[in-house]
């Protein structure tokens, strides 16, 4: 048996959509099947089909399912999926199947768990789907052939977790081995029965939608699969769970065995009636599917938990947590999310959630019964998207090159099926993080797949008012309006990084829909009022993140945020070909930054306020009005200084420092953002393993919208960009003046652009190289060197800047 994931091109059923009239278009000839009288959920199901072949076989297979699917061949699992969407984008697989002569058995475990499964889960109904539109298709379709199926017993929920968390992640599971279908993978076991089939699997919108979800194929990769490294073994005691970590309870005989177990060395002993709890420490941040072999210990219990970190006190609220350095454990408490395995006493079983987990810290806590258990192995696989750094920066500070694997391994641990803001916490795609996270992606990776897929979602996610979703795919609606408008300057993004202009203009409608979904909310003073849902801006000093006015009225940051945003349309626009368009939309901002400057300039301090008042000054404020283009040359001047020089302004954090390192760039002072990073030069400091989602104390230790300096060391410091669409010309604008010396080579849609820059007497030094057939311009100060493609040496005049750069 061999089988390898493979693109779905060409379409599957080309030949059969081609030939079907007007009732049937778009309907395969394979059906979604489903078990015969269960379809409430949660419910876990297996689909089981014997193949007799007498020659080899050869063919594609697709494959998908509502909600979740695990692929095994011969006993052997070969595959995940669904990859995850919606039912406007219902995603399946394709493989290639090569079968040998003999017998075959194909299972495939099936759950779908509604509202206990993570927010970002949608369905339908629970269904499978499996087909081959080659020769085998006749002895493989669903709907077709014979396919059985039964419902799976020993699959139940753990108890909540000890501290305050949300469900966003999924309930955790409790594995029950005496209600377990042993065997199962490998077809055997009783109580199966026909499957029953449901409806035509569909491709498109035929006049009659029967299924409600329209087949994609998948976009993605198969998620890696990889060991997680053996951790150590940090704690063993015979106290609770909830107790404190101490190390006079630290039962120091058992931890040598306990870490030989660990490192798969030798296997473990537990007696009756034995309770233990033992800490690992992973050393590093994993996304992971555990999964453990024992025997014996009927009426064991052993728990799985992991946390990002411990916390210092035992009771814990969601937003606040106290947590310390991460290193240490002395005297903290768990409180983690648990999965939890109930043992029969069975020889050789194998435990393991259907579902993965993330953190550093992994917690093992056994209660055994009247029998002694022993533990054979315990694995970890991590899972994550196959993103790996292609790019490569250095530079005179050791503090940014010790940080780049930190803001790498936050990306890895955030992107899987989709981006996520937090894999511990709520696993959500949200707009805000993923337009930061996007960039990061761009400077990392020629793969432009994971913000193609995000902003194809977003699109999807759109409300009936024109806003979009503020997170997608997620069975659970929010809207924060003004991560709509960031949502609009992604797009620019994609345009100007990938310059797939048919796929910008299939987005188009949707970005205009924003616009005009703000505008409906003018004021009579011709400003942008109270927008509906959650008007997010930052972690700041902010009541729930939002600007002081923005629930009540109109916000000065939120109006400076729809010119920037109405300026990105608008560039959008004309380069698209839509003059008149472009024209309306710079119309728009011109008018509403005239309007805020007359409503909320303070001329005494050379800055915005937030409302009429003049109560609330915000670093916020003054950042979208500098990286818009009405401000006139003085005001720029003044605003720019008075953004350096304010003390009293609330200020970004982790999120929105990647705006205001966008202003320190055009600036020229990355003696600023140098400063700034201490934010995140501290975490790491403070053993964080990733970046957190706000400074301490913060929720999350893992929150990807933190990497963007990864970005700005490139975007920023060396300053390469895309000067036009699809990075068909370069901008390179150097931000190198408390650094001395930098270096990079990140990737072009055709190649590789490496600069390797030093600054010596007032003098920029180096070498810059692009790929074939591109141009561009380096500019320093006020002035523009043109460039070639190829390698071409540097040694201009580079100015030390005033507080502001002309332009934007």
């Amino acid at each position: 048996m061999y089988i390898q994931r493979v693109d779905s091109d060409p379409i599957p059923y080309l030949d059969v959509l081609a030939s079907q009239g007007l009732w049937t278009a778009f309907r395969w000839p394979a059906k979604w099947v489903a078990c015969p009288g269960a379809n409430q959920t949660p419910i876990v199901l297996a689909f089981r089909l014997r193949l007799n072949l007498s020659e080899p076989q050869s063919a594609r297979i697709h494959i998908s399912a509502d909600e979740r699917y695990e692929l095994f061949i011969d006993g052997k699992r070969v595959a995940r999926g669904p990859e995850r969407g919606d039912p406007q984008g219902w995603f399946y697989e394709t493989f290639l199947l090569d079968l040998s002569p003999g017998t075959h058995t194909i299972v495939a475990r099936v759950w779908a768990f509604g509202e206990a499964a993570p927010f970002a889960q949608m369905s339908i109904e629970p269904a499978f789907l499996f087909c081959s539109d080659g020769p085998l298709g006749p002895l493989v379709d669903t709907g077709t052939a014979a396919w059985e199926v039964k419902v799976l017993g020993g699959y139940g929920w753990a108890a909540p977790a000890r501290f305050k968390f949300n469900d966003s992640t999924g309930r955790k599971q409790a594995i029950d081995g005496t209600g377990r279908d042993w065997g199962v993978e490998r077809g055997e076991g009783e109580g199966w029965q026909p499957v029953v089939a449901l409806y035509e699997a569909e491709v498109g919108y035929p006049t009659d939608l029967h299924s409600r979800r329209i087949l994609r194929p998948g976009t993605f990769p198969q998620m890696i699969e990889q060991p997680v490294p053996p951790g150590v073994v940090r704690h063993v005691a015979d106290d609770g769970p909830a107790d404190a970590v101490l190390r006079a309870n630290h039962l120091s005989s058992e931890a040598d065995s306990w870490q030989r177990f660990i490192e798969r060395a030798a296997p473990l002993h537990i007696p009756a009636r034995t309770r233990r709890r033992v800490i690992v420490d992973l050393k590093d941040y994993f996304c992971a599917y555990p999964r453990l072999t024992c025997s014996g210990g009927g009426g064991t219990s052993i728990g799985i938990g992991w946390a990002e970190s411990l916390f210092v006190n035992p009771i814990i609220p969601q937003h606040g947590n106290a947590k310390g350095n991460r290193n240490e454990i002395e005297g903290r408490y768990f409180g983690g999310l648990n999965d939890v395995f109930l043992l029969d006493g069975g020889e050789a079983r194998l435990f393991e959630t259907l579902w993965w987990q993330a953190g550093r810290y992994v917690e093992i806590t056994i209660q055994t019964a009247d029998q002694p258990v022993e533990l054979s192995r315990l694995d970890f696989t991590e899972t994550r998207y196959p993103l790996d750094m292609e790019a490569r920066f250095d530079c005179d500070d050791p503090r940014i090159v010790k940080l780049m694997p930190m803001l790498v391994r936050s990306m890895q641990a955030c992107l899987h099926e989709h981006y996520m803001d937090s894999p511990y916490y709520e696993q959500l795609m949200y707009i805000g993080d993923t337009r930061v996270e996007a960039l990061v992606t761009y400077v990392m990776t020629h793969d432009p797949r994971p913000p193609r897929k995000a902003t194809t979602m977003f699109d999807h996610s759109r409300m009936v008012d024109g806003f979009t979703q503020s997170r997608y795919p997620s069975r659970k609606a929010q809207v924060i309006p003004t991560f709509s408008m960031v949502y609009v300057q992604m797009i620019e993004d994609s345009l100007m990084w990938h310059g797939d202009k048919t796929f910008v203009r299939a987005r188009m409608p949707g970005a205009r829909g924003i616009i005009d979904a703000c505008l409906r909310h003018q004021d009579a003073d011709g400003l942008i009022g109270r927008l509906p849902g959650w008007p997010f801006m930052d972690w700041s000093q902010f009541h729930y993140g939002m600007p002081h006015n923005a629930f009540y009225g109109a916000s000065c940051a939120v109006n400076w945020q729809f010119v920037t945003t109405l300026e990105s349309i608008a560039r959008l626009e004309n380069l698209l070909g839509e003059p008149e368009l472009a024209a309306r939309a710079n119309r728009l901002a011109g008018a509403l930054a005239a309007r805020i400057h007359t409503t909320f300039w303070d001329e005494s301090r050379g800055l915005y306020t937030d409302d009429a008042s003049g109560k609330h000054y915000y670093e916020h404020t003054q950042i979208w009005a500098l990286l818009s283009t009405q401000l006139s040359p003085a005001t720029r001047d003044r605003l720019g200084r008075g953004l350096i020089d304010a003390q009293d302004l609330a200020r970004s954090t982790i999120y929105f420092a990647h705006y205001l390192y966008e202003v320190l760039g055009q600036m020229g002072r990355d003696d600023l953002i140098l400063k700034h990073l201490q934010l995140w030069f501290d975490a790491q400091a403070m053993g964080l393993c990733c970046t957190p989602e706000s400074p301490e104390p913060t929720r999350s230790d893992c929150h990807a919208w933190g990497a963007h300096p990864l970005y700005h060391f490139f975007a920023t410091l060396l300053g390469i960009r895309p000067a036009s669409p699809g990075f068909q010309t370069v901008r390179i604008t150097p931000c190198l003046h408390t650094l001395r010396n930098a270096s990079g080579r990140m990737p072009h849609p055709r190649g590789e652009i490496a600069a390797d820059f030093r600054v010596d007497n007032g003098l920029l030094k180096g070498t810059i190289e692009l790929p074939k057939g591109i141009t561009g311009e380096l500019v320093c100060g006020e002035k523009s060197y043109a460039l070639h493609d190829g390698t071409q040496k540097v040694s201009v005049d580079y100015p030390r800047p005033s507080v502001m750069v002309a332009s934007v």
